[in-house]
């Protein structure tokens, strides 16, 4: 095996609503694509014969801001203040961003 790319993995956070703390990213698998010395192309996992594929995902956010206040690293979960009842405009976090790692 020469090669492995990730395509189309995607994700997205639900609404907080103002008494809410939190939300989880519903997540889209990307499709990880293997490339070998003939040349030849899969999306099947190859055998054990090449190795193990070990796979691994971090998030981070760009910035703390409009009442969002992390990331957790390791599982998206997405924080941010509680604003009771209030009446308010919608409010917009900072960028997160996703990273996959395959080895």
């Amino acid at each position: 095996m020469t090669g492995l790319s990730l395509s189309g993995g995607t994700f997205s956070y639900a609404n907080i609503s103002a008494g809410s703390t939190s939300a989880n990213p519903t997540l889209n698998s990307p499709v990880a694509t293997f490339t070998f010395t003939s040349g030849s192309t899969s999306t099947t996992t190859p055998s054990t014969t090449y190795g193990t594929l070990t796979t691994t995902q971090s998030y981070s956010l760009s910035a703390s801001q409009n009442g969002f206040t992390a990331v957790n690293s390791s599982n998206g979960t997405l924080t941010a203040t509680s604003y009771g009842t209030t009446v308010g405009s919608a409010r917009t976090s900072g960028t997160v961003t996703r990273k996959i790692t395959s080895t």
